[in-house]
């Protein structure tokens, strides 16, 4: 017996700020545009998950202690979420 899919985001990354640059095309029902988005971290961690439903992230990047990461995405279309990955874990705090 398989284990069902989990549908819950961690509760140890909380969103606390979003700011949206948003770009739509009317005529073709899409939109185009820029997520910042600000999270408290409760334990360090290499990777966030997201609800994603039918968004596609073309570049990820965290900034965390003065410094700018770049991160992989990984899509979850089954689960509507997406992993975003960093090189090195991201620290609470930074």
């Amino acid at each position: 017996m398989s284990t069902p899919p989990d549908y819950r985001l961690p509760r140890d990354a909380f969103p606390r700020r979003y700011d949206l640059e948003i770009a739509p095309d009317l005529d073709a029902g899409t939109f185009q545009g820029k997520v910042t988005a600000t999270f408290d971290l409760v334990h360090a961690r290499q990777r966030l998950v997201l609800n994603a439903e039918e968004l596609v992230l073309e570049e990820v990047r965290v900034e965390a202690a003065g410094r700018e990461l770049p991160g992989r995405v990984k899509d979850l279309p089954e689960l509507q979420q997406v992993v975003l990955e960093f090189p090195e874990e991201l620290q609470p705090g930074t």
